[in-house]
């Protein structure tokens, strides 16, 4: 199996590249020069990509011994700390982390290590570190306890930090995050998802602009609320060697070690005492082309009867039943619900924020 479709079988609800072969594949170098190492230690660097947004702050820490890239919101309330989900960064917030300091939080964005404009440090890439990493920062921000919303494979991060570190934590938000990673191995072994992607051509590569323009063409879930936000979380972690290629500034590998351990075990919803919302989405993020053949669309038919809508089912369950007064929502909207349905997504979330009960996040100065 290749690294990509390792990567899809274990966790579909990903914003990567998709043919990610393309992605996958190493700069290419001149005659007589040493070829790269696969797995390369990267440092941070703000992306000139990256245009600044009015009232968002950008900066860097070090957290746990990596340098890790965050964005600010601003808002004086109580601190929510925002986690993307593999692949994304935290310019995927960029609409909605405004939104909520506009409704009287204090919100924060951290980009994970091996990710946008965050470093890649040689080792680190476990549940147990990556919980780590978001306690550091919360401390170089001076946050005793905040609210913890993630989204996709941050699900995974938050119940690790809610069990490890409870006195951190005010409140948990799953933003279609709350799923078993190891049942999912097991659902995608027997029906693997399908991959409808077109193949992606030097011509693709040959620019920034051209390269987000094939990957509008073959994310159709992304396609369908496009825009800024998107493109900024992209160029986040694009790069273009010297030979003018455009690709994925970190190694993908990376990615494949994070869900490999995610995958090892069935959430620890058990451990989870801070007050939990789950929301999950209704809408398929596998989306068949206009052109799409017969066998492909019963491909597609058979997937989610027999995988995904299986899935998500024995996640529900389990979130409902390992979690202490957990609560769970559906919106009718696609896997970036606060991409696809932010007015809903956004009372969600801000109305179970404030809810009763002594959960206080304010910050420590």
């Amino acid at each position: 199996m290749t690294l990509i479709a390792h990567l899809r079988s274990l966790c579909p609800r990903l914003v990567l590249p998709s043919v990610a072969a393309a992605a996958l594949t190493l700069p290419r170098v001149a005659a007589g020069q040493a070829a790269p190492d696969p797995t390369p230690v990267v440092a941070a660097q703000r992306s000139a990509l990256v245009a600044d947004v009015p009232g968002v702050t950008r900066g860097f820490v070090t957290a746990n011994g990596a340098r890790l890239q965050y964005l600010d919101f601003g808002g004086r309330g109580e601190p929510v700390v925002l986690l993307a989900g593999l692949g994304n960064t935290a310019w995927i917030w960029s609409d909605f982390g405004p939104r909520l300091a506009r409704a009287g939080f204090h919100a924060v964005a951290l980009t994970r290590r091996a990710h946008g404009e965050s470093a890649a440090p040689a080792s680190g890439y476990v549940l147990d570190t990556l919980a780590a990493d978001v306690i550091a920062f919360m401390d170089s921000l001076g946050f005793r306890r905040a609210h913890l919303v993630g989204h996709s494979l941050a699900g995974a991060e938050l119940t690790r930090i809610a069990a490890r570190y409870p006195d951190r934590v005010a409140r948990l938000v799953y933003v279609d995050a709350a799923y078993d990673r190891a049942a999912q191995q097991r659902y995608d072994a027997a029906v693997p998802p399908p991959d409808f992607a077109p193949d992606i051509t030097a011509a693709d590569r040959a620019s920034i602009a051209a390269y987000l323009a094939y990957q509008r063409r073959a994310r159709l879930d992304l396609a369908r609320f496009w825009g800024a936000v998107v493109e900024r979380d992209y160029r986040a972690s694009l790069t273009v060697d010297s030979l003018g290629e455009v690709r994925w500034r970190h190694p993908f590998a990376r990615y494949g070690q994070l869900m490999e351990d995610a995958a090892r075990h069935a959430p620890e919803y058990g451990q989870v005492r801070a007050p939990a919302l789950a929301l999950y989405a209704t809408v398929s993020q596998a989306i068949a082309p206009a052109d799409a053949s017969a066998e492909q669309r019963e491909q597609l038919a058979r997937f989610e009867h027999e995988n995904n809508q299986r899935w998500r089912a024995e996640s529900m369950a389990q979130f409902r039943d390992g979690v202490r007064g957990g609560r769970i929502r559906e919106i009718d909207g696609l896997h970036h619900l606060f991409l696809d349905r932010p007015d809903e997504t956004q009372r969600a979330v801000v109305s179970f924020l404030r809810g009763p009960g002594k959960t206080s996040a304010r910050p420590q100065r």
